[in-house]
């Protein structure tokens, strides 16, 4: 049960299930998109209407990855 859900059979609070990450909506926004954070809007708008889950998101830039990250930390701090 999510907070605030009282009624179990309630459809907006209950988590999408095996649904696939979308592509990330950044690499497709133009330059006034980046800007003003258009490209966020869909995610915002979810999460205003209902709580937001991990399904809910898109997959990350291939530059923020965790093992491309961490092999970037440890280069700065060899």
């Amino acid at each position: 049960m999510v907070s605030g859900n009282k009624n179990a059979g309630d459809p907006i609070k209950i988590p999408p299930k095996n649904r696939e990450k979308k592509t990330n909506n950044y690499k497709r926004a133009n330059i006034f998109s980046k800007a003003w954070f258009v490209w966020m809007m869909p995610t915002f708008w979810r999460g205003f209407k209902r709580d937001l889950y991990d399904s809910d998101l898109t997959k990350p830039k291939d530059n923020h990855l965790s093992d491309k990250l961490g092999d970037r930390l440890e280069k700065t701090h060899t």
